[in-house]
């Protein structure tokens, strides 16, 4: 599911209030994450869930976690019936990969948008050129650091097939992961291993366009 505010063409975009989901049965929690994103000065607020039970779950949802709403920006005012619970503090985890040098393969657009999936920002993405295999993305830790795990965030345009790929110099890769992708938020987890340069390496596109992610975290053990 997605509640969102879009500028079109920049004319301006304005906020959406009022919106009540209720008496949902969701028989499949879908290959990608649920969003409520507005935007500064377009809120999406006054928002009412009702009696949504999810997959395998003989109560209503409780939270927007457990609705599997992970990405979440400008929005305010939710009432979760009929029993609501706070929401569950993240694990405080340390993203290895936020803020760090980036560079991708090729570019959508003309701008740069590697720093894009690096910016703890689920609302900016970076994406490689339309209709090219392989195309791939890499952060460089700073150091060398111990991994086990990387988080994709995926925008429409996801990897089919991927590989995510270590290096302790930026030239010679070495394959920890290959999977068929399926879009989404995807968790991959694999033994540790002491790398500086980090990997997401396509080789089949699951659309038209290239490879898009809104964010690529790096965590450790």
């Amino acid at each position: 599911m997605t509640l969102f505010t879009v500028n079109s063409s920049g004319n301006g975009a304005g906020p959406v209030t009022g919106v009540t989901v209720k008496n949902i049965t969701v028989r499949d929690i879908g290959e990608s994450y649920a969003k409520i994103e507005g935007q500064e000065g377009a809120l999406i607020t006054n928002l009412t869930f009702e009696n949504v039970y999810m997959p395998g779950s003989t109560t209503p949802a409780t939270t927007l976690q457990e609705m599997n709403f992970t990405d979440r920006a400008y929005y305010g005012g939710v009432t979760i019936l009929p029993v609501q619970n706070p929401e569950p503090a993240p694990a405080p985890r340390t993203n290895l990969a936020r803020l760090h040098p980036a560079v991708i393969s090729s570019n959508d657009n003309a701008v740069d948008s590697a720093p894009l999936a690096f910016d703890g920002n689920l609302s900016t993405r970076a994406g490689t050129k339309r209709a090219v295999d392989p195309g791939w993305l890499q952060v460089d830790l700073g150091s060398m650091k111990t991994i086990n795990e990387v988080h994709l965030y995926w925008d429409t345009a996801y990897g089919k097939s991927y590989q995510i790929q270590i290096s302790g110099n930026g030239t010679d890769w070495t394959l920890v992961y290959t999977t068929d992708g399926k879009g989404g938020l995807e968790k991959i987890t694999f033994n540790p291993v002491q790398t500086r340069y980090v990997r997401m390496y396509g080789t089949e596109r699951a659309t038209q366009y290239g490879y898009s992610l809104r964010e690529f975290e790096v965590y450790g053990p």
